[in-house]
This record gives C-alpha cells, sequence and structure tokens, in this order.
C-alpha cells in the first residue's frame, strides 16, 4: 500500500508540472456557472441574490450546493431551440430570487425521466423506465452572504419506476453486467436523501459538512460527472474500483491550503441506506477517505483539477467479509473554453467495490452556441467476481439543451464482455433522459 501511495504522489506531481508548462489555459466557459454568475453580478453591482449564489460551496457536481447553481447559470435566450418555455414559468423564478434576498434561502427542483432498453436479456426483461423528482435547498442561517457561510442543505426526493416490471437500475441485472446502466433510477419512493449543516471557517478556507450525506457527492469528486445532466452508466461517471456507501450518516473536512492545493477527509456509515434515517443501523462499521488534489484556481476546481484518494471501509461483519481499501488517481481539465477531457485510474483489495482495478477515460463538448453537451467515456475494469473478468464500458450521449428548464439526451452503451453473462459477449442499451429544472 505504501509504494503505491508513494507512486500516485509522482503521478501526481508529474501531471501538475506537466499542465503547468503546456497548459496555462484559463476556461472561463459556459462550463463555469459560477464564474457566469460572478461576471454577470459585477455587470449588476452584485446584489445580495448573486453573491449568495458565489458563496462556497462542498461537493461535486450533483450536490445540493453544485445543483442550484448548475441550474442557475446565466446564458443568452438565443442559445435555446424554445426560450419562451422559460419565459412561461418566469413568475417562479422571480419568486426564488425574491426569498434568496430576503433570507439566504436558495430553492431548487427537478424531474427527471428515464427509460432504458437492451438488445439482449437473460430474462424477458429488456425494457426499464423511471421517473425522479427532487425538492432541495440551502439556506444560509449563521453569517449570511459571507465566505465563513453556515447553512442547512436538504433534498428531498421520490423515485418510482414507470410503465415497466423494473426500474432502470435494476436493468442491469438482466444482462449479466457488473455495474449499473441507470445510476441514481432506483424504485425507492419518498426519501430524505440529505440533511446536512455545512459551515466555512477562516474565510472560505475551511469548510465541514456534518448530517446525513451521500457520500458519492463528497469522494473523489470529478466535475463532468452528474448523473441527471451527463453520462447514464455508473462506471463511467465514478471510480468503480472504490466502495463508495449508499447515503447515512457523515462526516467531511475540506481544506484550502492556498488557492492550489486542497484536502478532502471524510468519516461515513459505511453500511447507509437511502431508505433507512438514523445513526447506524447496523454494526459500527465506517468508510474513511482521503484526498490531496491541486487546480489552477478554487474557483474553477470543479473544471480543472486532479487529485489523488487514499480509502478504506471496515470488514463487513454481518456477511463474514474483510475490510477493503484503495487508491486512485482523478482529474478533468477544461481546455479552448469547452473541451473537458477526464480521466480515473483505481485499484483496489477487498470484496466491498465493483472492480479491483479500474481506468475511465473519456471527453465532454460544449457546443457554445446552443449549450448542448456531447459526451464519449469508456471504463475497462478487472472486476470482483467470475473469477476477475475483465469488463469493458462505453457510452456515448448527446444533450439537447432546449431552453434552461428542459433537456433531453439520448444515449448508447456497448457492454463489452459482461462479467456475469454467460450467454453474450456483447449488449447494446439505449436510453433517452428528460430532465426539467426549475
Amino acid at each position: 500500500m505504501y509504494k503505491i501511495t508513494r507512486l500516485g504522489f509522482r503521478v501526481l506531481s508529474f501531471f501538475i508540472f506537466f499542465i503547468e508548462m503546456l497548459f496555462p489555459l484559463y476556461a472561463d466557459s459556459q462550463f463555469s456557472p459560477e464564474k457566469k454568475i460572478l461576471l454577470n453580478s459585477k455587470k449588476q453591482n452584485s446584489s445580495s441574490s448573486e453573491l449568495s449564489l458565489l458563496t462556497e460551496n462542498i461537493g461535486g457536481p450533483s450536490s445540493v450546493g453544485a445543483q442550484i447553481l448548475g441550474d442557475a447559470r446565466i446564458m443568452k435566450e438565443e442559445q435555446f431551440r424554445f426560450p419562451k418555455f422559460d419565459q412561461w414559468i418566469s413568475p417562479w423564478f422571480s419568486w426564488k430570487k425574491t426569498i434568496r434576498e430576503r433570507y439566504d434561502f436558495d430553492l431548487g427542483a427537478d424531474n427527471s425521466f428515464l427509460y432504458q432498453h437492451s438488445n439482449l436479456s437473460l430474462t424477458n426483461m429488456k425494457n426499464a423506465a423511471g421517473n425522479i423528482f427532487r425538492l432541495f435547498a440551502k439556506w444560509g442561517l449563521v453569517n449570511r452572504n459571507t465566505l465563513d457561510r453556515g447553512s442547512l442543505i436538504f433534498k428531498v426526493e421520490t423515485r418510482n419506476r414507470l410503465f415497466t416490471s423494473i426500474p432502470p437500475q435494476e436493468l442491469s441485472d438482466q444482462i449479466g453486467y457488473e455495474g449499473s446502466t441507470a445510476a441514481s433510477f432506483t424504485e425507492t419512493g419518498l426519501i430524505v436523501n440529505s440533511f446536512y449543516w455545512e459551515q466555512f471557517f477562516n474565510r472560505g478556507n475551511l469548510g465541514l459538512a456534518i448530517g446525513r450525506l451521500v457520500p458519492a457527492d463528497f469522494v473523489d469528486i470529478a466535475g463532468y460527472a452528474n448523473s441527471f445532466t451527463t453520462f447514464q452508466n455508473l462506471l463511467v461517471l465514478s471510480d468503480p474500483s472504490i466502495a463508495i456507501p449508499d447515503t447515512g450518516i457523515g462526516f467531511l473536512t475540506e481544506i484550502n491550503m492556498n488557492s492550489h492545493w486542497f484536502i478532502l477527509t471524510g468519516l461515513y456509515d459505511a453500511n447507509g441506506s437511502k431508505n433507512k434515517v438514523g445513526f447506524f443501523n447496523e454494526d459500527f462499521e465506517l468508510f474513511s477517505h482521503l484526498e490531496i488534489g491541486w487546480s489552477l484556481s478554487r474557483e474553477n476546481r470543479s473544471l480543472r483539477d486532479v487529485h489523488i484518494i487514499a480509502w478504506r471501509m471496515d470488514a463487513d461483519k454481518k456477511h463474514g467479509e474483510p475490510q477493503s481499501y484503495g487508491i486512485g488517481l482523478s482529474t478533468n481539465w477544461v481546455f479552448y473554453h469547452s473541451l473537458m477531457p477526464f480521466l480515473r485510474i483505481g485499484c483496489s483489495s477487498g470484496p466491498a467495490p465493483f472492480m479491483k482495478k479500474s481506468f475511465t477515460s473519456g471527453v465532454m463538448y460544449l457546443l457554445p452556441n446552443r449549450c448542448d453537451l456531447v459526451g464519449i467515456g469508456l471504463n475497462i475494469g478487472k472486476t470482483n467476481v467470475n473469477h476477475d473478468a475483465v469488463q469493458y464500458t462505453s457510452e456515448v450521449f448527446y444533450r439537447f439543451q432546449f431552453s434552461k428548464i428542459i433537456a433531453m439526451t439520448p444515449s448508447v452503451q456497448w457492454l463489452l464482455h459482461p462479467a456475469l453473462n454467460p450467454r453474450h459477449n456483447s449488449v447494446i442499451v439505449f436510453g433517452i433522459r428528460i430532465r426539467f429544472a426549475f
């Protein structure tokens, strides 16, 4: 483990040197909602509502604060195909702006529909459809509109299957795929998926989050990964060699050493569950992680970042499984204002994660005239099942941004050598996701 960690630090140092010498590019693109809001606030003398959106945020693109920022990004009407959709509900946005200015209360909601079809199956089930409605908010209650803001954050969801026998996340079982073709789209009914306190100190250089957390929003964060707006496949969205637990009680610390270097570390309930709200409902077993990263600037960290992670999950006493641990390297970087390549490499020991070794890479491109987004991703992994079978995953998507509030994303996934499928070497999954953000 020590040799792997030392190798990881050497790779990180070389990558930083390479970026500094060859690619001193500064992305002020539409990938960056925070910077768009900043520029707009300067033009408008920076109202309190804009300052609220600029306050520091802990978490990746799918966390509550980042999702609010992303949905509030500034775009021109001529970039959309149907701008009238946004005009029809402009009173709703005006009301949200009012409560943001008066109470420092940022409110967001969305509804996402996903349908997937596989060309082959081990059963008769080839179709899956589901719907997720989310209501989420960030309420500044301490040190409002400052860098040391303290906020109560929550997210309530309802997840249901629609018109089919299974929700999209269960389609993987029907095709013998080790992973998930549809991250997030399960059948849980009404749940409280996040409820925690976020606090910053020392002018935003130290951040804490404690409460009911979604670990995937905070562990091994990557700017390209959001199952509601980019890819659908879990193995492309994440590093499957990391055994990230489900929603549960957790604690996270973020330390910004300067404008470039940062540390993230956290502890979470290893047996967390979306359906159970409580403190360690099963045995007291923990998932822990330590991350060290570097980016060109704090403001655009989600756009240009490289970090290494070391993690550990306690032994599962109930099922008699030993501890799991591993290390990974992750980066995504925006070039030329619209091109974002990404890379993730990980290796692990123990039965908890999907993969023992994993390689994920791809690229996304934002079409500036339309705000459409196209992406292609690949994962190659040595699984923990079927005699360490090697499984290949690829996905291509195109997101049509019809208006600020409506997006449609068709997707094609090619799954080669599914690890749990003894009959088919190749399976293709077609999907279409429609999201309404308001």
